[in-house]
């Protein structure tokens, strides 16, 4: 069980971009890893309402649950750890454990953990690199018939954590896009393939 306060800045790439970068920070294909995100949210989609997301994220020989709640200039992440079994095993049921730090804080929220229904997933191939002015995550994520790259800078503060990651693009060359949250993108594509 944890609770961390994420504060990041990202940016979407283009592919050249992407592998372009990739071959700057040296980052070989066999650092990278795989994490499948498989998301939840009641019926209604009160958690989105609430800007708020719920995954199940599966590694290799792991899995964890995640709350992410706004808070400040970042957002809560409540985490819970759970065994690649177990990870398996409510994934096959589409449910949530009914134990643990983020069922309480469900249940906080006036939620429980019997409301929420897996409505879809993210496979996400990441290099992670730490560097001085902090964590950076590039990905390429697919979803819904749809591949895209992004790039994160996970910072200690919001304030140098904005301007290191400017100063960062700005000597890589590469051009600040807004990026969504990969939640929301997943929902907009989802909205997208049923119209």
């Amino acid at each position: 069980m944890s609770t961390f306060l994420e504060i990041e800045f990202k940016t979407m790439m283009n592919k050249a971009e992407y592998l372009r970068l990739q071959a700057e920070l040296h980052l070989a294909e066999e650092d990278a890893f795989v994490q499948e995100n498989d998301y939840f949210d009641t019926a209604d989609f009160d958690l989105k309402k609430l800007h708020c997301g719920l995954r199940i994220r599966r590694f290799s020989e792991r899995g964890e649950v995640t709350l992410k709640v706004p808070e400040g200039a970042g957002l809560l992440e409540i985490t819970d750890a759970l065994t690649l079994a177990e990870t398996e095993f409510y994934l096959s049921k589409r449910t949530l454990p009914s134990f643990g730090q983020v069922a309480q804080a469900l249940k906080e929220r006036g939620f429980r953990t019997t409301d929420f229904h897996l409505w879809g997933s993210i496979t996400t191939k990441r290099f992670e690199k730490h560097l001085p002015i902090g964590d950076l995550a590039l990905d390429r994520s697919s979803y819904e018939g749809t591949v895209d790259y992004e790039l994160e800078l996970e910072v200690k503060t919001a304030q140098q954590g904005e301007k290191d990651f400017l100063q960062f693009l700005a000597e890589h060359q590469l051009p600040y896009r807004r990026s969504a949250k990969k939640v929301a993108r997943l929902y907009q594509r989802t909205l997208e393939n049923l119209s």
